[in-house]
């Protein structure tokens, strides 16, 4: 493969029947189904429930939910914009800062391993799924709210 590619054509223009050009496209098609999994997976993983005013947490390789208020979650942040000092921990952003019945706007996954949230606040948390698990639960969750006709 690699001498083809410095002499001349790569080995997949080439001989596109054979063998190399078949395991790429082999490659290729495994990819694309792995990804499809993993977005499924994700983008499940972490939703905003406004019934309840709480974002879920579904735990991986579980049947276990967490339960979140979103000012708890907002509150947790830990990036530099809400740390002063990201050795000791000091927090820049107060636990007053953050009004008690905020929503997110939006939560979107990225990747694997965390989920961005955005705010109406306008400030944009990458929350880690790892960290969302260490956030204290909500207790006593709220009921829906059912609406009369």
């Amino acid at each position: 493969l690699s001498a083809s590619g410095d002499s001349g054509p790569p080995e997949v223009v080439a001989d596109p029947q054979g063998e190399v050009a078949q395991t790429f496209q082999n490659l290729g098609v495994c990819l694309v189904q792995q990804c499809a999994k993993i977005r499924q997976q994700v983008s499940t993983a972490v939703t905003y429930d406004k019934s309840i005013k709480a974002i879920r947490v579904k735990v991986p390789d579980s049947e276990e939910e967490l339960l979140l208020h979103p000012a708890t979650a907002r509150r947790n942040d830990r990036s530099s914009q809400s740390v002063v000092n990201e050795w000791t921990g000091e927090q820049k952003l107060q636990y007053g800062d953050i009004l008690e019945d905020i929503e997110p706007e939006e939560i979107r996954p990225m990747g694997n391993h965390a989920v961005s949230i955005t705010w109406p606040d306008g400030f944009s948390q990458i929350a880690p799924y790892d960290q969302l698990q260490m956030i204290e639960r909500l207790v006593d969750v709220p009921q829906p709210t059912v609406v009369q006709s």
